[in-house]
């Protein structure tokens, strides 16, 4: 992430965080979440489903500096605890983690190969 983060242009106005193996999410949520933290004043929004957490994350330009300041073993929600807006979405892709051949599996099934 923060390999990432130093390549951004700091003046960049969001940015988004999105975990690799999450390859379900909708280009539409992506939208949902950019747009939902550039006018919040909390800076942070997380994309949600059926009432969890998921990704993407978005962040406003501001957070760039805490982010990078985070410790590396430091767990990303200690700043998306609290100070965060949630973005309601019906895309159960902000929950599916591809980490495991059963995931894999069960992605072959949902785009219909398995």
């Amino acid at each position: 992430m923060k390999t990432g983060l130093t390549l951004l242009d700091p003046s960049q106005e969001a940015f988004l965080l999105v975990s690799g193996d999450m390859p379900l999410i909708r280009s539409d949520t992506f939208d949902a979440v950019l747009e939902k933290v550039l006018g919040s004043p909390e800076g942070i929004a997380v994309a949600t489903y059926q009432g969890r957490k998921g990704h993407p994350v978005a962040f406003h330009g501001r957070w760039r500096e805490s982010l990078l300041s985070l410790q590396d073993d430091a767990p990303l929600n200690e700043l998306t605890r609290g100070a965060h807006v949630r973005v309601d979405t019906d895309d159960p892709g902000v929950l599916f983690n591809l980490n495991t051949p059963e995931d894999y599996e069960e992605l072959k099934k949902i785009m219909g190969e398995g």
